[in-house]
């Protein structure tokens, strides 16, 4: 199990399912806390997609070519929705992290198949 393709499959997605469920079965009065660890996860999307373009060679979390830096702007939107409509106290935010895990498995998908 050391390809990219597997680590991606056996650790990223079963991670970015749980922390869709985690935050989908959150009670409502924790719900706002979520937004802390996700204003860093914001951060360090920003900081991975500039350091990309100043550094060429970058290599993602399991050192392997990035060929997703692109769309780390998706996943940075997301997270930004996520965290306004959580101060909205909008229900619709416990599903985005369901949308970000559908669009990330689309994005493997169409890169691999």
């Amino acid at each position: 199990m050391s390809s990219l393709k597997d680590k991606f499959l056996y650790y990223c997605i079963p991670l970015r399912l749980l922390i869709a469920i985690i935050i989908f079965l959150l009670p409502e009065r924790y719900l706002q806390y979520s937004i802390y660890p996700v204003m860093l996860g914001i951060l360090g999307f920003i900081f991975r997609y500039i350091e990309f373009f100043i550094n060429k060679n970058s290599t993602g979390a399991f050192g392997q070519p990035i060929w997703w830096n692109n769309n780390r702007l998706v996943h940075i939107i997301l997270l930004c929705l996520f965290v306004f409509l959580v101060l909205k106290k909008n229900n619709l935010s416990r599903i985005v992290f369901f949308v970000d895990l559908i669009i990330g498995m689309s994005l493997y998908i169409s890169y691999y198949v």
